[in-house]
């Protein structure tokens, strides 16, 4: 009967870190980038390396922005008119 509890008991371990970890790796796709947050703050500089990233499970969240709908800031450029 011992060793059932035990059993038991690392199932349980291994439930409870699989969830942990799973929620501590989150990945970039090449036409994204990534703001964390933490407690509703920006953490850090914004991430645009595509690939498997990490952060802190139940703390942080990952804010996913598309970087193929983002302006660029362009120089103004004076255009002639027709008068």
């Amino acid at each position: 009967m011992m060793k059932g509890g035990i059993l038991a008991a690392i199932i349980a371990v291994v439930l409870v870190l699989f969830l942990v970890l799973s929620g501590a790796f989150y990945t970039v796709d090449q036409t994204e980038q990534v703001i964390i947050t933490q407690f509703g703050q920006p953490v850090g500089d914004p991430i645009t390396v595509p690939g498997l990233h990490f952060k802190v499970p139940f703390v942080q969240n990952v804010n996913v922005l598309h970087k193929r709908f983002m302006s660029t800031d362009c120089a103004h450029v004076a255009r002639p008119s027709r008068e």
